[in-house]
C-alpha cells in the first residue's frame, strides 16, 4: 500500500503552479510582441503611449516567463528525485514473494 507523501504532493502543486504561470506569461508575451510588431493604428495619434504599454508589457513579462520555466525544472526534477527515493524505499521494506 502507497503512504501519502505531503512533500511529493507540494512539490507537484509547485510544478502545476508554476507551469500555469510561465504559460499565461508566454500568452502575455505572445500578445505583446504581435501588438509591438503589427500595431493598432487605428488610434487617434496615441500610438506613443500604447508602444510604451507593450513594451512595458514585454518587460514584466519576459522574466515571469523565465521564473516559471526555471521553477517548474526544479520542483519537477527535485519532485521526480522523491518520488524515486520513495519507490525505492517502499521496496526495501517490501520482501519480494517467490
Amino acid at each position: 500500500m502507497k503512504r501519502f507523501n505531503f512533500l511529493e504532493l507540494f512539490l507537484y502543486m509547485i510544478c502545476i503552479i508554476s507551469f500555469i504561470v510561465a504559460l499565461v506569461s508566454l500568452g502575455g508575451l505572445l500578445d505583446n510582441l504581435g501588438s509591438l510588431l503589427f500595431p493598432d493604428t487605428s488610434s487617434d495619434g496615441d500610438y506613443y503611449n500604447s508602444a510604451l504599454y507593450v513594451k512595458r508589457g514585454l518587460v514584466s513579462q519576459i522574466p515571469m516567463f523565465f521564473v516559471g520555466i526555471g521553477l517548474f525544472y526544479y520542483t519537477i526534477k527535485k519532485a521526480l528525485v522523491v518520488h524515486k527515493e520513495e519507490r525505492e524505499l517502499r521496496e526495501k521494506e517490501i520482501p519480494d514473494k517467490k
